[in-house]
């Protein structure tokens, strides 16, 4: 009896374990298979057509390969309604967890973010009006009158293994307008395979990037976690 009763625990707990664990969306990236996780209050949206597309327009360069994009609850209703009225299509943050072709097969460990962190930051600094970044968002900048100055680094730490963190000011001009969007990029080893993910917000004051880097770096531990 107690053997039997012992057989049903494990067998309860064994069933638990794989439901905690279970991951409804897993993308495959340099033969390995990533779960993108859930976020409080977001949606994941980039196997939706629409979206795909959406998000696939501000590519920042050729190679990018994204695997999900978030975005908020409202934004995510309000979406084709936003597109048809010509409104802005997003109004709150959102993220996009992102690869390269580049190093798509390339052996990454903890040991090399320190090095990759730093080629971020002095690629940021080649950043302005004369940049170019894919065609189709090359374009659509043209089209809406859109120039890009250089990002502002405002800083870039390590708040656990494998996750390296850069917080930064990106500032572009819309016809006369001048706009801000508060930018949290992170670098995540996973699976011995570099991923990014980056989070955006129209810049409002410094208590805004404070609350969106807390948000941020949640988001970048649980997609860690999640993948372990």
């Amino acid at each position: 009896m107690k053997k039997y009763i012992l057989s049903i625990f494990l067998v309860s707990f064994s069933i638990s374990l794989i439901s905690q664990n279970s991951c409804t969306n897993i993308k495959e990236f340099g033969l390995k298979e990533i779960c993108m996780p859930e976020f409080d209050n977001m949606q994941e949206c980039y196997d939706e057509e629409f979206y795909k597309l959406y998000a696939d327009e501000f590519k920042g360069s050729a190679d990018e390969i994204i695997l999900a994009f978030y975005i908020s609850e409202n934004d995510y209703s309000d979406f084709y309604s936003n597109i048809l009225d010509e409104k802005q299509v997003l109004n709150d943050p959102y993220c996009k967890i992102y690869a390269t072709t580049l190093a798509k097969d390339f052996y990454v460990d903890e040991s090399n973010l320190d090095f990759l962190e730093e080629s971020i930051i002095k690629y940021m600094d080649q950043v302005d009006e004369s940049f170019s970044f894919t065609e189709t968002l090359n374009e659509i900048m043209k089209e809406s009158n859109v120039t890009v100055q250089a990002p502002l680094l405002l800083d870039h730490y390590k708040t656990v293994d494998n996750i390296r963190t850069v917080v930064s000011l990106m500032y572009y001009t819309m016809d006369t307008e001048q706009v801000s969007m508060t930018t949290i990029m992170h670098l995540i080893v996973i699976k011995n395979r570099l991923f990014f993910m980056a989070c955006y917000d129209e810049y409002k004051d410094f208590s805004s990037i404070k609350e969106m880097e807390r948000n941020s770096n949640s988001y970048a531990e649980e997609l860690l976690r999640i993948n372990k």
